[in-house]
This record gives structure tokens, C-alpha cells and sequence, in this order.
């Protein structure tokens, strides 16, 4: 149930969640977020920071 809530997440930010098995055991997590520049800050109803 965490995954799904954590791949719910990254989604809603437009990014991806991929898994890999890795050789030595385990598995190995990555998430991709887009990069947000100052444009999509202003556009979206953000502040300057």
C-alpha cells in the first residue's frame, strides 16, 4: 500500500517511479521528478523564493 501511495504522489508531479532487482540482493528505487524553473513557479500561483 506504500508504494502505490508514494507512485500516486510522484505521478500528480508529473515524474516516475521505477524498481530494479538488484544483482546482490535488494532492489534499488528511483524517482524522476521534473525540474521546475522560476516561469513554472510564477504560472502555477507560486511565490518567488
Amino acid at each position: 500500500m506504500g508504494l502505490y501511495h508514494v507512485r500516486t504522489i510522484i505521478r500528480s508531479h508529473l515524474g516516475s517511479l521505477r524498481v530494479e532487482n538488484r544483482p546482490e540482493g535488494g532492489a534499488a528505487f528511483f524517482l524522476l521528478l521534473p525540474r521546475y524553473g522560476r516561469h513554472w513557479a510564477f504560472t502555477q500561483g507560486g511565490e518567488e523564493r
